[in-house]
């Protein structure tokens, strides 16, 4: 299981690589008007929350880093919508450090195991509830930013 979430996070690495390639991103929608802002501020403080629920609800029920990765990423499809052009995102270095963290954790805690003598992504007792939870909460990052960055649908804008 551990090497398809990070064969996935890979693809969406590469996919959102290919977007940034096409060029610069389009400029943002027309700035909310005062309903759909107060609307905006309560959801995305509750998708926010409800992302870190749902990674901590992984550990025992159905749920995760893609699914806490998709509801950050939703939070940021409706900032772009509300008239934020960056999506709630940082500048593109940030967004570079985020979106590689995914797969850069996931491949050093591996490579940590290795080193240890236990397989790579072999988990020992003790630790593999802590190991995965690092591993999914920098998944859940990525994930939040890269689908936020693809809906953007180039590459970032610089910032001021």
């Amino acid at each position: 299981r551990a090497y398809d979430t990070l064969l996935e996070l890979g693809v969406l690495l590469v996919a959102l690589l290919g977007i940034w390639a096409l060029g610069p991103a389009r400029p943002g929608y027309q700035p909310a008007g005062r309903a759909l802002a107060a609307m905006v501020s309560w959801i995305v403080p509750l998708l926010l929350l409800s992302a870190g629920y749902m990674l901590w609800a992984g550990a025992f029920a159905p749920g995760g880093a893609f699914q806490a990765g998709a509801l950050l990423g939703a939070a940021g499809v409706i900032l772009r919508l509300s008239g934020r052009a960056d999506a709630g995102l940082p500048g593109e270095p940030a967004q570079r450090w985020l979106i590689g963290a995914g797969v850069g954790v996931f491949t050093l805690v591996g490579l940590l195991l290795l080193i240890t003598g236990l397989g790579f992504l072999t988990y020992p007792q003790g630790l593999a509830k802590w190991l995965i939870l690092v591993i999914e909460t920098a998944a859940m990052i990525a994930i939040g930013a890269t689908l936020a960055g693809a809906y953007v649908g180039g590459r970032p804008l610089a910032k001021d």
